[in-house]
């Protein structure tokens, strides 16, 4: 047993016997397999939870000055890019998989990520996105590097170091502070400690909570130092947050700034600090979309050819386009309205008297086999294959002989009062009449174009939810062109106000169940984030839809993915099944969650077929 060492990294590492104790026997060999960062059934209890770079066995006991040698190990210190720090900027890096232990690491890993900002103020980084153009989330933890060329002024200086995780500043490739962990643990026992500190001058921003601060003395030469700021973000238990980690420099006036290779000048207060963030919100909204658009490029030829076929194809068939439809539809319409024109108004004088009297058993119900909604279903009879109603013939029509006090005890409706004298005859001349259930001396035309400042009311409110301002309104005036209200849609899809209206529709549409209370039961669903994105991508509605049902990406970053989220569900995804065939079909299948439905066409069948193909297996 004193001759066993293990080393990481070139170290020795201590560790501890298991499966018994230490024995001196000798190792037996049984060809068995050999697992590199896990063991047995691949449980995270008998895994390796971390980065392993290289393995290797030997069969003869190595010195700790060979192992030394064979694997020099050079200590960490962060790296320049190769085309040095940028002029006036600051640098961030996002490096991920440090390993749950949430420990500085041990040799230098590349960025995963990397843009600009202007000063050493951060509250979030840069959304992560799949190839897709799906959110992805960071991995927990994760390190925030932020690097830049810092001039400090001749004499003492006084640097204010503010971080939610585990923090270190470097200055020239040595480590001048350091700030540990805080207390990250639940039950509200813990102490709470005043870390506010004083200033001289205008109000400092008091610390967030959560967050800690440690001032740094440094010595100012009026050169150029290379600063480095890290801040490992989350330590594998808690949220990756960055609270409001900051590097500032306090003035001689007490004033604190923060840090910036510029001359820009963001104090830290509150005033400050709120615009700061105002504008950079403004800024992630515009670097995460240009991201999510150059992942999704990969894809926006098969969206383009696809699209090309679509047109393609309606030019082909010109009747099948919406249209065409609608113009039929309209026309079918009004020559059955002539034909009954100066007749008895079906939808005025009939309706209201079965919706009233007869629709409560005879309309989505089919009590006896009998519907009354359509002429068609009338015809049919119901169980009793005697018509309901004979067009022309009242006489032979069951209906009238039903509700007439002849009946006896099978007047209809079973319930409350009979049907007056009046609306008996009324029944008894619409079906002389010929029983039709058109809406008689009604012509359906299309709607008449809407005078300009009309258009740009209706299409202002439909899009972003409010009305044209008094400079939107001058603007469109002043639009010297006959292309003017396009150019107005294509503006206002392109306004931010669109996506914001727009989130909270598709968000009720698709959300299983629309409260804010439970995240496992899809209410608000981590999703809405993706709905807003696609809004202000402008998104073809074939490409949403696809997304969607695709499901990709990380539930917990507001992917699609969280779309599947259902907790307390048998067969979660017959729910979903059904919310995309209300959603975007148009066909109700509710019902068919337990059984065919009787008042629609959807089969249990068609939504279970609907669930496995979003479940990826059988069902």
């Amino acid at each position: 047993p004193e001759t066993m060492r293990g080393y990481i990294d070139g170290e020795d590492a201590t560790g501890k016997w298991d499966m018994g104790g230490a024995t001196k026997q000798a190792p037996v060999v049984d060809d068995d397999e050999v697992w590199l960062g896990s063991s047995m059934s691949k449980l995270p209890s008998v895994s390796f939870d971390g980065l392993m770079d290289e393995v290797k066995l030997y069969r003869t006991v190595l010195s700790e000055k060979v192992i030394a040698a064979r694997y020099p190990v050079l200590p960490y210190t962060p790296q320049l890019p190769p085309g040095g720090l940028p002029q006036d900027k600051v640098r961030v890096e996002i490096v991920e998989k440090l390993g749950k232990s949430g420990k500085w690491p041990r040799l230098f890993q590349a960025p995963v990520d990397a843009y600009e900002e202007d000063v050493f103020g951060f509250f979030q980084t840069a959304q992560k996105y799949t190839d897709s153009g799906v959110r992805a989330e960071r991995s927990n933890p994760y390190m925030l590097r932020a690097l830049a060329n810092i001039t400090l002024p001749v004499g003492k200086q006084e640097l204010l170091m503010r971080v939610r995780g585990q923090g270190r500043l470097w200055m020239d490739g040595k480590v001048i502070a350091e700030i540990a962990f805080g207390n990250t643990g639940g039950g509200a026992h813990n102490e709470v400690v005043n870390e506010a500190v004083e200033s001289n001058g205008p109000a400092l921003r008091l610390l967030g909570p959560g967050d800690r601060e440690l001032r740094v003395p440094v010595q100012g030469d009026g050169k150029a130092h290379a600063l480095v700021f890290e801040m490992i973000v989350g330590n594998g238990r808690v949220r990756t947050t960055l609270g409001e980690t900051s590097l500032s420099l306090r003035r001689a006036n007490g004033q604190q700034i923060l840090l910036t290779p510029s001359t820009r000048a963001v104090p830290l207060t509150d005033d400050g600090w709120a615009a700061y963030r105002k504008e950079r919100l403004a800024f992630y909204a515009t670097l995460d979309q240009q991201n999510r658009m150059r992942q999704r490029a990969s894809q926006n030829a098969y969206w383009a050819a696809r699209h090309e076929t679509a047109r393609a194809t309606v030019a082909a068939a010109p009747e099948a386009g919406i249209d065409a439809l609608l113009v039929a539809s309209w026309a079918q319409s009004n020559a059955t309205g002539k034909q009954v024109a100066g007749g008895i108004d079906f939808a005025q004088q009939i309706k209201p008297i079965l919706a009233e009297n007869c629709f409560r058993c005879h309309e989505e119900k089919a009590k006896g086999g009998l519907r009354l909604n359509t002429l068609e279903a009338a015809l049919t009879g119901g169980d009793s294959g005697d018509p309901a109603i004979v067009p022309g013939k009242p006489a032979e029509s069951r209906l009238i002989s039903m509700i007439h006090p002849d009946a006896g005890e099978d007047i209809m409706p079973p319930k409350g009062d009979p049907l007056s004298a009046a609306d008996q005859q009324l029944l008894a001349d619409w079906i002389k009449q010929g029983a039709s259930f058109a809406i008689s001396g009604r012509k359906i035309e299309p709607a008449r174009l809407t005078e300009d400042l009309e258009f740009l009311r209706r299409v202002t409110l439909d899009t972003v939810g409010v009305v044209p301002s008094a400079n939107e309104i001058e603007a469109f005036l002043a639009a010297d062109s006959p292309q003017r209200r396009s150019q107005t849609i294509d503006r206002l899809l392109n306004d931010p106000r669109y996506a914001d209206h727009w989130t909270a529709y598709w968000q009720d549409v698709l959300a299983e169940n629309p409260n804010i209370l439970k995240p496992s039961l899809n209410n608000s669903g981590p999703f809405r984030f993706w709905i807003h994105e696609a809004l202000r991508d402008n998104l073809p509605m074939d490409r949403f839809v696809t997304e969607l049902i695709m499901m990709e990406g990380d539930v917990a970053a507001g992917a699609p993915a969280g779309f599947g989220m259902a907790a307390q569900n048998d067969v979660p995804m017959a729910a979903k099944a059904h919310i995309l065939s209300t959603a975007f079909l148009g066909q109700e299948m509710t019902c068919a969650r337990c059984h065919d439905s009787p008042y629609h066409q959807s089969k249990q069948r068609d939504l279970f077929e609907m669930a496995a193909m979003l479940n990826r297996k059988p069902l």
